[in-house]
C-alpha cells in the first residue's frame, strides 16, 4: 500500500508541474501587469525559458506524509553577467544579495504560474529572482558562481528555478 501511495504522490506531482506551465512577460519594465493567459509554450530560438517555483514547508521524504508541492510564482527575474559570490554584497539571509557588482543584462518576469521565456545572446549568466526586496539565488558553482545559466548559439536553455528558503529538506 505504501508503494502505491508513493507512486500516486509522484504521479500527482508530475501532473501538477505539467499543469502549472505558464505565462511570459518579457521586457525591461520593473513592474507591470502580468498576462491573463498562459504563454508557456511561447517559442524562442535562443535564450532561457522555464519556471520559477516556490517551495515551503516540510519536503523530507516520509512514507506516512506527502511532502509539500512546489508552486509556480510570479517574480522579477534578473540575468546578470556571470557573478561570483565575492562580487555580491550579502543580504539579509543566506542566498540573498543586496547588490551585485556585475552588470544587469536583462530583466523579465515570470507569470502567475511561474513560467518565463527570455531571448539572450550566447554567454554565461547569473540568474536571480527578486525576493523580499533583494536578489535571491540558492545555488553556487564550484568557483563561487551564483546560479550560472549558459546560453549556446541557436539554442534554448531550460531552467527550473527553485526558491527554497522557506522549505525544510
Amino acid at each position: 500500500m505504501n508503494s502505491w501511495l508513493r507512486f500516486l504522490t509522484v504521479l500527482s506531482f508530475g501532473l501538477f508541474v505539467c499543469i502549472t506551465a505558464g505565462s511570459v512577460v518579457a521586457g525591461k519594465k520593473k513592474t507591470g501587469p502580468l498576462p491573463s493567459t498562459s504563454l508557456c509554450q511561447k517559442k524562442i530560438r535562443q535564450g532561457v525559458k522555464g519556471t520559477v517555483l516556490f517551495l515551503k514547508g516540510n519536503h523530507m521524504p516520509s512514507p506516512d506524509k506527502a511532502t509539500g508541492s512546489p508552486a509556480g510564482v510570479a517574480r522579477e527575474i534578473g540575468f546578470f553577467e556571470l557573478t561570483r559570490i565575492d562580487q555580491a554584497q550579502e543580504g539579509q539571509d543566506a542566498g540573498f544579495y543586496k547588490k551585485l557588482k556585475t552588470r544587469l543584462i536583462k530583466r523579465t518576469h515570470s507569470g502567475k504560474d511561474g513560467c518565463f521565456a527570455v531571448k539572450l545572446k550566447p554567454g554565461r549568466y547569473s540568474m536571480l529572482v527578486r525576493e523580499k526586496g533583494e536578489w535571491h539565488a540558492n545555488s553556487l558553482g564550484g568557483n563561487g558562481e551564483i546560479h550560472e545559466v549558459v546560453v549556446a548559439k541557436d539554442s534554448v536553455t531550460e531552467v527550473q528555478f527553485r526558491i527554497t528558503y522557506a522549505a525544510v529538506f
